[in-house]
């Protein structure tokens, strides 16, 4: 293991370079979003509108169940849930008549996702059963992510998802849009490294250390927030 002595600090003009090539991108629907309104999220439960409680839900069982799995499936899983029941119907079920039903759309780990939905309900009963009130009053980022912590499961990473999703849906705002963590996960870690936009330092020889550490050792070093990895400043 590697002794942790040592800051994490994020490189400016390496991040504005990577952040205006995804703009840019964006903005002309080619590469990576040639295809934008393909990903998971936006391939809503059919008979549910956009804005709606349902979508809400959809949105908001998705993110409970995405741990370890690919987006497309936890996406799915949280699509057919909707569509397939009655969201009142399973507010109100005990927790091993809900994890009955969970396991028949997402089986990996479904204890953990038992819980996570059996928490979602659970907090969502004193909201009318409406994830879209939820928020209400809430314009910043630390206290939604507050508001969350009461589900099982939902530590930083979820719950900046959620936060992201809806706020693009317009079930949150928030009075500045960039006080918000993205979803830190081990992809975003080594793609980070990899282009050197992050760097881990050595605070006593002021190497850098991932030229001396191995894939394995670098993912296990945890970053939860972007606000963590601003706090030691740009070099």
């Amino acid at each position: 293991m590697v002794k942790r002595d040592f800051r994490v600090v994020a490189e400016k003009s390496k991040l504005v370079e990577i952040a205006q090539k995804l703009v840019d991108s964006f903005s002309q629907r080619d590469k990576l979003f040639k295809h934008y309104t393909d990903v998971p999220e936006y391939k809503i439960p059919q008979n549910v509108e956009l804005g709606s409680r349902e979508h809400a839900f959809f949105i908001m069982l998705s993110v409970g169940f995405d741990a370890r799995e690919r987006s497309e499936i936890v996406y799915d899983a949280g699509k057919r849930l909707v569509q397939d029941h009655n969201v009142d119907v399973l507010a109100k079920l005990k927790y091993e008549d809900l994890r009955k039903i969970v396991v028949r759309y997402i089986p990996e780990n479904v204890s953990v996702h038992s819980r996570t939905v059996f928490d979602i309900f659970k907090l969502l009963s004193d909201f009318q059963n409406d994830p879209r009130l939820l928020f209400d009053g809430i314009r910043d980022y630390d206290s939604a992510r507050r508001k969350l912590t009461q589900i099982y499961g939902y530590g930083n990473g979820k719950s900046s998802l959620l936060i992201k999703n809806f706020l693009r849906f317009g079930y949150l705002e928030f009075d500045n849009r960039f006080d918000c963590s993205p979803k830190i996960d081990t992809h975003m870690i080594k793609m980070s490294v990899g282009m050197q936009a992050i760097r881990f330092v050595d605070n006593r020889s002021g190497s850098f250390l991932e030229e001396r550490l191995n894939p394995g050792q670098t993912i296990g070093i945890r970053i939860d927030g972007i606000r963590n990895l601003l706090e030691t400043g740009y070099r």
